[in-house]
């Protein structure tokens, strides 16, 4: 009946623009691709949760086939100097829609200078010429060894030292292995994305304002496998253009912080980012910005280290030294 049809679409609508204003308020919905009454789009899985095609082409994709999938929007450069990252997205085929689970922990924010290079809870690299809208990594997933209910290990990427928009891997005896993310200080620590393991190759973008106009933006992506997982944030939260960053680091609890666990190196690649103020927001390798090697110091004992940035200014690997002492009260 042609009436029913009309308060079918209305009520498709309405449901559109509900969820629409919820899109940057609440991290368990903003994930979710709105209802459409025709899909613009060839998708598999479901239309909650449209996925790509088999011939899905990153290169060539509109900036409205990316978001319909879930997908982050392309970066600025030449094909040759964004191949990689057309290979992962190529990669993601199963894209999964669970709602994050809010967690206890949370990452600590550290501003950094140009002379400060060592940190209780931080190691791996920071580029501090400011302007940053985008971050990009490749890390193999380490594997723990060891460990108990106090030492803990993520490693991840963000965007900003103080107000940090990050995420990526948690690696530790108590947690085991999984994904996440966190707006600090706005929201604490959120566990999401597709199930990760010891020794996985995974890959994730950060950006603000680019994919997702005014919110962060988070894409987390289980190379090994092809399934990812995608979310944005906005609700006035506005993450540090200063720096950004790609750190291993212990987490804290209740004013103090866990011990490191101990685990073997995290090799990172495709150490990548843009900047509105270097080579006109194209993407670059680490390498090509002021960057800082930080080490992860408790007291006189050194936690862990990187030795920098590879040949290629785009890789580098964090060594785990020493657990170090948890402070974390009981109850976290």
């Amino acid at each position: 009946m042609p009436g029913l049809n009309i308060r079918w679409l209305t009520a498709v609508a309405l449901l559109g623009v509900i969820l629409l204003a919820s899109v940057g308020t609440d991290p368990v919905l903003a994930h979710k691709t709105l209802h459409v009454a025709t899909p613009p789009f060839p998708f598999t899985g479901s239309l909650d949760c449209p996925a790509p095609t088999a011939s899905f082409d990153p290169a060539t994709a509109s900036k409205a086939e990316l978001d319909f999938y879930g997908l982050p929007s392309r970066p600025t450069g030449s094909r040759s100097s964004i191949s990689h990252w057309l290979d992962v997205v190529g990669h993601s085929r199963h894209r999964l829609c669970t709602a994050p689970i809010a967690g206890s922990v949370s990452s600590r924010p550290t501003p950094y200078s140009h002379t400060n290079n060592t940190d209780p809870f931080w190691s791996g690299i920071a580029v501090v010429n400011g302007g940053y809208n985008y971050a990009f990594s490749d890390w193999t997933v380490p594997c723990y060894s060891g460990g108990n209910y106090w030492t803990r290990q993520l490693q991840w990427i963000g965007l900003g030292s103080a107000n940090i928009w990050q995420g990526g891997t948690e690696t530790d005896w108590d947690q085991g292995y999984r994904f996440w993310y966190e707006a600090f200080p706005k929201i604490g620590i959120h566990y999401a994305g597709p199930p990760v393991g010891c020794g996985d190759h995974v890959a994730v973008q950060v950006d603000y304002n680019k994919t997702v106009a005014n919110a962060s933006y988070i894409y987390m992506s289980n190379y090994s496998n092809g399934q990812y997982w995608s979310t944005s944030y906005g609700n006035g939260f506005v993450p540090g253009s200063n720096q950004a960053d790609w750190i291993v680091e212990r987490t804290q609890c209740s004013g103090g912080a866990f011990a490191l666990q101990q685990t073997g190196q995290t090799n990172w690649s495709y150490v990548q980012a843009e900047s509105i103020t270097v080579n006109n927001d194209a993407l670059e390798p680490a390498g090509a910005f002021n960057y800082q090697v930080i080490a992860m110091w408790e007291g006189s004992t050194e936690l862990a280290h990187t030795n920098g940035l590879g040949s290629d200014q785009k890789s580098f690997s964090v060594y785990f030294d020493n657990s170090g002492t948890s402070t974390a009260p009981l109850g976290c």
